[in-house]
């Protein structure tokens, strides 16, 4: 079988994944959210996991206008820090961004 042949195989294999996967992809981008200048208003710790709600709800839907983090990761320490700061001094986050899942709200980014 030569290479040309092999080329249009795989793209008759390919092309239809494209379609399937393509608008997946697509959801699963608009349960992702940015926003800017968030005032913290609570931190807090419970178990395992951290929350922080702002002055300002999110913009998505999020159970108890909190959004999630796990205080077990690097990553969540440093949110946690992040997080304490803007609370202390009064600072709004310069960007948080976040993603949503059946109402659940978990932080990715936080900037201060």
């Amino acid at each position: 079988m030569g290479l040309r042949r092999i080329g249009v195989t795989v793209a008759k294999l390919v092309a239809p994944l494209a379609v399937a996967v393509l608008p997946a992809m697509a959801v699963a981008q608009s349960n992702y959210y940015t926003e800017y200048n968030k005032t913290v208003t609570f931190v807090g710790v419970q178990g395992n996991g951290g929350y922080v709600s702002f002055t300002v709800a999110p913009t998505a839907n999020c159970n108890y206008n909190n959004i999630y983090f796990d205080i077990t990761t690097d990553a969540g320490k440093a949110y946690l820090s992040i997080l304490l700061t803007a609370r202390a001094e009064g600072k709004p986050l310069g960007r948080i961004d976040y993603t949503i899942s059946s109402g659940m709200c978990n932080l990715s980014l936080a900037q201060l």
